[in-house]
């Protein structure tokens, strides 16, 4: 248990490793989830430059986690479970604007083509191609 509470804050950044356990992954994804919910429900989501509460870097963390472990993951039903959870009522309007939102800077890990500022929506389709870039990278 100790390792997964340790593991669930990585990745701290682009270059940094993410969580080695099946354990520290699920407390990763759902700290983060929670913390996107939560804070965009209480009209603290990002704007502009101003990210005092670093929703983007949570955001890429998903990304990063899902993308390295080839995790398929349904994210518009973890914004909605995590929801479901809130102590303060999340709107569907919100859920959406979430989805919607920029998850931050996608070419800190992503091939330099890709825009420095993506929506979810984007960033997920995008994943099939991003990962037979990286197995065709791994193979040479």
């Amino acid at each position: 248990m100790a390792t997964a509470i340790e593991e669930h804050y990585r990745p701290r950044g682009a270059d940094d490793s993410i969580p080695a356990s099946l354990p520290g992954i699920a407390v990763a994804l759902a700290d983060r989830l929670d913390s996107l919910t939560g804070l965009f429900a209480a009209g603290l989501a990002p704007t502009g430059a101003r990210d005092p509460f670093a929703l983007r870097r949570a955001a890429m963390g998903v990304i990063q986690i899902l993308m390295e472990r080839d995790i398929r993951f349904d994210l518009r039903e973890g914004v909605r479970q995590a929801a479901t959870l809130e102590p303060i009522p999340v709107s569907e309007t919100v859920q959406t604007q979430i989805l919607d939102s920029s998850p931050g800077e996608c070419a800190a890990s992503w091939p330099k083509k890709a825009s420095a500022l993506m929506s979810w929506k984007r960033c997920w389709a995008l994943m099939p191609i991003i990962r037979r870039r990286r197995v065709a990278r791994r193979k040479n």
